[in-house]
Formats: structure tokens, sequence, C-alpha cells
């Protein structure tokens, strides 16, 4: 039944590969809709591997956070949090939306 589910063929990717070209593609969005007021500003945009690596930072503080609680957060709860803050990120920008605000949403 997996392997008909619109699980499979919405959210699992080929390869490595394919989620760091998304990533790309993210970040050159919004480098390319911000540019001209960053060039007023003088500021300059993250990298994409910069933008993975502060992601992967608040990925650590999230599962930190669960771990807190007590009784425990579920694995299952852990992982959906994991999974959806991943795959916000596949699709928006660490630049346009800060992972610490995102963590407050899940």
């Amino acid at each position: 039944m997996f392997h008909t589910s619109s699980q499979q063929k919405y959210w699992l990717f080929p390869s490595h590969e394919e989620l760091k070209r998304r990533r790309i593609e993210t970040n050159k969005a919004y480098c390319e809709k911000h540019a001209q007021a960053a060039a007023q500003k003088g500021c300059e945009f993250l990298t994409p591997d910069e933008e993975e690596l502060l992601c992967q930072h608040y990925m650590k503080k999230l599962l930190e956070f669960c771990a807190l609680f007590q009784p425990p957060v579920p694995h299952s709860a852990m992982g959906t949090a994991a999974a959806y803050y991943k795959r916000f990120f596949l699709n928006s920008s660490v630049m346009e939306y800060h992972p610490r605000d995102i963590l407050c949403v899940l």
C-alpha cells in the first residue's frame, strides 16, 4: 500500500542530490527576489550550505527541547515535527523565516 500512496510520491526523494537541488533553488529564488533591496543596504545572502547548517543547528535544538519533557515526547511526535521542519525549509529560506520561530509553531 505504501508504494502506491501519495506519501511516497510527495514525501520521499530519490536522492540526496534532489534535496540539495531543491535547497539551491529555494535559496536562489529568495536571493533573486530580494537582490535589489540587499544591494541598497549592502547586505549579503547566506549560501545554501550556510542555510543547511543553520537548519541542522535548530534541528538539534528541537530534539533537545523535546527531551526535556516529562513524560517524554513520543518518538513518533518528534519524528513528525522533524519531518515538517525539514520539509518547510525545502520550500522556504531561513533568510525569510527564522528557524527558531518555526520551531515555536511545531
